[in-house]
Order: structure tokens, then C-alpha cells, then sequence
């Protein structure tokens, strides 16, 4: 008889996996990753992998559980990453008869108009957002505009300081549903990895975000290196577990962006 293999699939093997990626071979699990990229760095340490895209939900859960379901017994499904990937790691959480997250908060969970009016109501931020007016007045800003649904690294967010500076590329002064329009928060922005095993968090990394002024796009984040990170550990702790609490979630891999004043 033949046993099959304890077997942890990761949806993206970029460099923002790569973490997530040591921590699960370093544990002993097999491992299986997907990504659209044929050179991306984490199919190097993985034991098997497919290249498909993880933004399609549809196609990578086939085509991965087609490939491995009778060779494995899949310990998990995790997406080290923001956006559509989340419900790419849900369907293969489905079909492999794990726990999983039903459309309703998948779908909190990716807008991000809906999750920030969310976690305001359950008093873990307190964000501006300016969705719910026809028309963005001169006080509304300074103003960031990012895609609301999926969007990643930066990509296509825009900043305005003033009124003016919103009407030179943006006609009409409607708003765009496709985008969230929050006021702008000044300070260092601070990425956290982190695992939610269903009743505390478990910190992989803190660190300030890095961005590349050549790409303009957020292409990692630095471990943790001082005392000042070391000190919000326990606030960020308790706003993620109420988060998570509220929400009823349960094992997930948790990616948060947090905004520290940088006075």
C-alpha cells in the first residue's frame, strides 16, 4: 500500500511567497505551487508545481487537483497574497474537502470598499472612504484612489493632493465603482505576514514595506529590525484576532497592510 504524501499546495510562487514557502518545506511537508510565471523562484524549492495562473479560479483548482488527487492527502491550502488568488486557494479548499470560506465573505474579503466599511464597524480602523458621494469635493482630499477588486503591489493606485491635481486625470468627477477612494494616511507603511490558526496569531514577518520608485510597484518588505516594530506586535495582534474573531474565520494566511504615523 502506498501512503500518500502530507501535502501543503501554496497559490504563488513569487518572491512574496518565498517566506511562506521555506517555513512549509522546513517543516517536512511536500509541497505544490502554482504561478503563471515559469521561472518564479519558489517552483525551485517546491516538489511538484504548475504553471497557471493564480487569479483563475476556475482552471488551476482542476488542473491541480486532477494532478495530485489520488497521490496526496492535502494538509492545507494556503495564498501567501491579496486579492483574487484568495478565492483560487478557497475552490481547491473545496474540492479537497477542507474548510473553506463561503462566496458571501470571500467576497467582503476581496472588495476592498466592503472590507474597509467592515472592519470600521467593528472598530479596527477608522478609514475615510468617499464611495457613497456622487462627486469628490475639496474635502476630500489629499486622496488615494486604488482598483477595489483585486490589484496588487501598488499597481494602478494614484495620489492627489488636492482637487486640482484629481481633475487633470480623472474627468468626469464621478466616482468609479471599479475603485475605493479613501483619504490619504500619512506615515511608513508597515507589511505583516502572519498565520491564523483559529485562535491566535502567529507572526511570520513585520517589516517596513519596500518600493521600487523605478517600477512603482511594492516589491517586498524588510524582516523585522527594531524596537518600534517590535512594540506593535501585540496591538497588531489584537486587531487582526478581532478581526478574525468577528468574521469567523478560521485557518488562514494573513497579509495586512498597516499605515504607522511617521511622527
Amino acid at each position: 500500500m502506498v501512503m500518500k504524501m502530507d501535502t501543503i499546495i501554496c497559490i504563488g510562487a513569487g518572491y512574496s511567497q518565498l517566506p511562506y514557502i521555506e517555513e512549509v518545506k522546513k517543516r517536512g511537508y511536500h509541497l505544490i505551487c502554482a504561478d503563471r510565471n515559469p521561472n518564479s523562484p519558489g517552483f525551485e524549492l517546491a516538489d511538484d508545481y504548475i504553471v497557471s495562473s493564480t487569479f483563475d479560479y476556475k482552471t488551476t483548482p482542476r488542473l491541480i487537483f486532477k494532478k495530485i488527487k489520488n497521490k496526496s492527502k492535502v494538509k492545507s491550502v494556503i495564498a501567501p497574497c491579496t486579492g483574487p488568488p484568495f478565492r483560487t486557494a478557497q475552490e481547491l479548499r473545496r474540492l479537497f474537502g477542507l474548510p473553506y470560506y463561503e462566496e458571501k465573505i470571500q467576497n467582503i474579503l476581496l472588495d476592498k470598499f466592503f472590507l474597509r466599511k467592515y472592519c470600521n464597524s467593528i472598530g479596527c480602523s477608522n478609514i475615510n472612504i468617499f464611495n457613497g458621494k456622487q462627486k469628490l469635493t475639496k474635502n476630500c482630499y489629499p486622496l488615494v484612489k486604488k482598483p477595489r477588486f483585486g490589484g496588487m503591489g501598488g499597481q494602478d493606485v494614484g495620489i492627489y493632493a488636492s482637487l486640482d491635481d484629481f481633475k487633470k486625470v480623472n474627468q468626469p468627477l464621478k466616482i468609479d465603482q471599479k475603485y475605493v477612494y479613501e483619504r490619504l494616511i500619512y506615515g511608513r507603511e508597515i507589511a505583516v505576514d502572519a498565520i491564523w490558526d483559529g485562535n491566535s496569531i502567529v507572526f511570520l514577518n513585520i517589516g517596513w514595506t519596500l518600493f521600487d520608485p523605478e517600477l512603482d510597484i511594492i516589491v517586498g518588505s524588510t524582516s523585522q529590525s527594531d524596537n518600534i516594530l517590535s512594540n506593535l506586535e501585540s496591538r497588531i495582534k489584537e486587531v487582526l484576532c478581532k478581526f478574525c474573531s468577528l468574521l469567523q474565520l478560521g485557518p488562514e494566511v494573513l497579509n495586512a497592510d498597516i499605515m504607522l504615523d511617521s511622527k
